[in-house]
């Protein structure tokens, strides 16, 4: 027989595979000395995730090793994880470690964990500790006892201290807390600092230097000491935080900011973290960063005034109307009268067209800031456009006495005017005679004049606005108006031509060229300079509807009608020629043409005014009461003193027969 043979790499395989069995059964039963080893191996190593793995089987393999707790306890508490050292090093101490050994440390464990009852109740007479421990444990004792409030255990203790032969700074610390204890600051931070010169980077000692300079209000000194000891011992989250909220209230807010971002990382929704946060960015002018940051803060429950402002100020930074009437509007009745805040809530409650509650804020308003004309007068112009004539009356009133700026008088003087009041006429004047070169002031109270027929006090204007602005074509265009009115066609065709001279595409002065060769019967020649202001701007209210009442009077109704079209359909996304081109049809009679174009004007902040009127007109014409109610209606709403708006609705109450209606609804207008 042939003998078989054996495979020389599959037997020492096979032996590798029995050894390292081997090896790994014997690995599974180390005992807890064995652990214990393995975790000093691992912890000279510097591996001290493993050292604690072999530590925590060590004391599952035998709960009663104190070596084992006692050594982990220490490497716990060089991790800086002091409740898991505070453990390891008492159950050390119950199974009879040596008390020498175990008490510093547990007595720093303690102190990191402010566990003040444990260390005030700790016996620092035990033997076996050195001097130098000893000062250590006691001064850590006595602080616990100065927390506590036992002050007579505390001088026991001192006593105690004081017999330590020792040079350790823990000892100096003791009795500069003794100096403490006799409402010696002074001296006590005298003492500190001189064993700060003995151990600069000791953390205790730059923590009382800290604390007694703060408590002496020396704040540059207690920024100092806290900056050096968060050097030594940047972990300390609590320390930290008390620092920023230190620099914060010192207004220091570009040495607190780090710190601020720094804490952050570690709590993101912590709220007093977060309103510094806003603080911080809201005085670097980035209110969006800020708000987001102080809105956090208050969902988390910081609640008090000054989170409220700051996120209602940078709302209103940021044009956030909503955003800040929530935040200010909770804080409003604490703030004290004509507050900077109550004049943000109020025109924010304007800007969102709630115009009574501004009303309301506005009343406790002095009148003393700067703009406060400006916000009544806005107010008073608001309130009349939501048809309160009442209280618009009162914010007028409100801003007569405090306006100063040609501005504000021209804004009181056109409301004024706009409720009958003659006195606008007056603050109209002041405002030309203040600022002559104010192009508002100068035209509105020249139109107020030649609506009142006082035309050589609006010549008078003009002559005077020239002399301020000779390149300026409105003065020139004010003296047409008035030559018009007067019938001194030559004079008007003179300044006309004067005004176009100075600016080519003044469309006014076009139009009112139109004017001028209508009332001479020239329809060419009107018609010849409403194409010109077409072609300045195609989409121009006043020329297209111009268009069609020239084209119609001389019997070229269509060729207007034609031309709208194609302007229509050019500028597809523009409201004014398709609200013309609906008003056309319904002078033309093609109603159904006119509902169906009208329908396409989007209704918002720039539909034209001649929207309403025209709708309206067009679903009666085509008998859709329903909806033309319901149009009138919605047209009240947004101006509820519209003359037209007024009768359309008296129409539609007289056809369905509500007469009572209709007499209350004319006489809250007329009233």
């Amino acid at each position: 027989m042939k003998r078989k043979s054996f495979n020389r790499n599959a037997v020492l395989a096979a032996v590798m595979l029995g050894i390292s069995s081997l090896s790994l059964t014997g690995c599974g039963q180390k005992t807890s000395e064995e652990h214990v080893l393995a975790a000093r191996q691992f912890v000279e190593a510097k591996d001290n995730p493993s050292a604690i793995i072999e530590y925590k089987s060590a004391i599952q393999k035998d709960p009663e090793d104190p070596d084992a707790r006692f050594e982990l306890g220490q490497l716990y508490l060089q991790q800086k994880d002091f409740a898991a050292a505070e453990k390891e090093l008492n159950r050390a101490l119950d199974l009879g470690y040596e008390v020498s050994e175990v008490l510093p440390l547990i007595t720093r464990a303690y102190q990191e964990t402010n566990s003040e009852v444990a260390l005030s109740e700790i016996n620092h007479n035990v033997d076996g500790l050195t001097p130098v421990k000893r000062a250590e444990v006691t001064y850590y004792k006595l602080e616990a006892l100065l927390r506590l409030e036992k002050t007579k255990e505390a001088r026991i203790l001192l006593d105690d201290i004081a017999k330590i032969d020792t040079l350790s700074v823990y000892k100096g610390l003791s009795l500069a807390l003794g100096k403490v204890l006799d409402d010696d600051y002074e001296g006590a931070l005298q003492a500190i600092n001189t064993l700060h010169k003995q151990a600069p980077l000791n953390k205790d000692v730059l923590m009382q230097q800290a604390r007694l300079n703060m408590y002496l209000r020396n704040l540059d000194a207690a920024v100092t000491a806290y900056d050096a000891y968060l050097d030594v011992a940047p972990d300390d989250t609590e320390t930290k935080f008390i620092l920023t909220a230190i620099l914060m209230d010192a207004k220091r807010f570009a040495d607190a900011a780090p710190l601020v971002d720094d804490l952050l990382e570690k709590s993101a929704t912590n709220p007093l973290l977060n309103q510094f946060k806003g603080v911080i960015e809201a005085r670097e002018g980035n209110f969006s960063v800020a708000l987001k940051h102080l809105e956090t803060a208050i969902q988390n429950g910081r609640n008090d005034p000054l989170a409220r402002l700051l996120a209602g100020f940078s709302a209103y930074q940021l044009e956030d109307y909503a955003a800040t009437t929530r935040h200010l509007s909770m804080i409003a009745s604490d703030l004290p009268p004509s507050h900077a805040a109550l004049r943000m809530l109020a025109n924010s409650l304007l800007q969102q067209g709630k115009n009574e509650e501004a009303t309301d804020i506005l009343a406790r308003v002095d009148g003393e800031a700067e703009n406060d004309a400006m916000l009544f007068s806005k107010a008073g112009y608001q309130l009349l456009q939501s048809g309160n004539v009442v209280d618009a009356k009162a914010m007028i009133e409100k801003s007569v006495p405090i306006a100063t700026s040609a501005e504000d008088l021209t804004r009181i003087g056109v409301l004024q005017l706009s409720i009958n009041d003659a006195e606008g006429l007056v603050n109209l004047e002041a405002a030309v005679e203040r600022a002559p070169e104010l192009t508002m002031g100068q035209q509105t109270l020249a139109n107020a004049y030649i609506a009142t027929r006082q035309f050589d006090k609006a010549l008078e204007v003009a002559e005077n606005w020239q002399k301020a602005e000779p390149q300026n074509a409105q003065p020139w265009l004010v003296k047409g108006q008035v030559y018009l009115a007067q019938q001194n066609y030559e004079a008007a065709e003179a300044a006309i031509t004067k005004a176009e001279a100075l600016d080519s595409n003044s469309i006014k002065a076009k139009i009112q060229r139109v004017s001028l060769a209508m009332v001479q019967k020239q329809p060419q020649q009107a018609l010849d300079a409403i194409n010109q202001a077409l072609t300045i701007d195609p989409t121009d209210q006043a020329s297209l509807a111009l268009l069609y009442i020239v084209q119609k009077q001389t019997g070229k109704a269509n060729e207007a009608v034609n031309t709208i079209q194609e302007v229509v359909a050019r500028h597809p996304d523009e409201d004014v020629p398709k609200t013309i081109l609906a008003r056309v049809y319904l002078a033309e009679k093609r109603v159904a043409d006119g509902i169906e174009l009208i329908e396409q004007v989007k209704l918002n902040d720039d539909t034209p005014d001649l929207y309403w009127d025209t709708r309206g007109r067009l679903l009666l014409a085509g008998s859709r009461i329903n909806e033309a109610k319901a149009h009138y209606e919605a047209w009240l709403n947004e101006q509820p003193n519209h003359k037209t708006a007024v009768l359309g609705m008296t129409m539609i109450l007289d056809l369905q027969s509500r007469f009572q209606n209709g007499v209350e609804l004319t006489a809250g207008f007329l009233e």
